[in-house]
């Protein structure tokens, strides 16, 4: 993509696969990137990336599967996935790395298996009731985890309804420097992950650039069986974490 360039799939179906490369990649240029996909299915499998620079991306009633990737399956696109199922998985570094990611209409997102990030992002994460997120058997290498709202500024919301599934992550299960709100309702389990080398477990509510993160977590939250080399297991907290008494720690 050199500017100005979009790339719309409609009714289509596209796949890239065993390029050495990047399946879809940006010249770093200062304009809009697109990617609209609608009523498609696109996959990229064993390239070296699936979405390389910064692209804002729908996917409509679409699949939409970044796969196999030697390096990252995204690295900073804007994503909104609207009745879609998406999956970044077994991708050698990040699955899906955002900068703002919009999960919605009944979509269902996977990021599993990958080298570092299930999911990561830098901006805002909004995901509503009716959708699901997992992120499970990530962070085989020397850091990453399952999901991560990456810098102080990030603002999460994830509504009523919605099922979130972080488990069986090699380090921090969920790792929050900003202001991450689950609200009661929403379905969260938090299980079985082992941040072998440092602070955390299932939980690391972290704190950058002198700001510290706020977590609120929903009622019925299941935080179990996690782990931390040094501190936490169940929670390492830096910051503020609000929980109801029905959540299992």
């Amino acid at each position: 993509f050199t500017g100005n360039n979009d790339l719309n799939l409609n009714n289509s179906k596209l796949e890239i696969r065993d390029y050495k490369t990047n399946a879809l990649t940006w010249d770093g240029g200062d304009v809009g990137y697109f990617a609209n996909f609608t009523d498609s299915t696109f996959i990229s499998d064993h390239n070296r990336s699936g979405f390389t620079g910064t692209f804002y991306a729908t996917f409509t009633n679409s699949n939409v599967d970044v796969i196999n990737s030697t390096g990252n399956g995204s690295n900073g696109s804007h994503f909104v996935i609207d009745h879609s199922k998406v999956n970044f998985n077994d991708n050698g570094s990040h699955g899906l790395s955002a900068g703002n990611l919009t999960i919605k209409n009944h979509s269902i997102v996977t990021a599993n298996d990958n080298g570092m990030y299930g999911v990561t992002y830098t901006g805002t994460m909004f995901m509503d009731g009716t959708s699901v997120l997992n992120a499970i058997g990530n962070a085989s290498s020397t850091s990453g985890g399952g999901l991560r709202a990456a810098n102080s500024t990030t603002v999460s919301t994830v509504e009523s309804g919605a099922k979130v599934t972080i488990e069986e992550n090699l380090h921090n299960g969920l790792e929050n420097y900003g202001t991450f709100t689950f609200e009661d309702g929403a379905e969260l389990t938090i299980t079985d992950n082992d941040e072998r080398t440092s602070n955390g477990g299932g939980i690391f509510n972290g704190s950058k650039n002198g700001l510290k993160g706020v977590l609120i977590l929903p009622d019925n939250a299941v935080i179990m069986n996690n782990h931390a080399g040094e501190t936490g297991g169940g929670i390492c907290n830096e910051g503020t974490v609000t929980f109801g008494e029905n959540t299992k720690l």
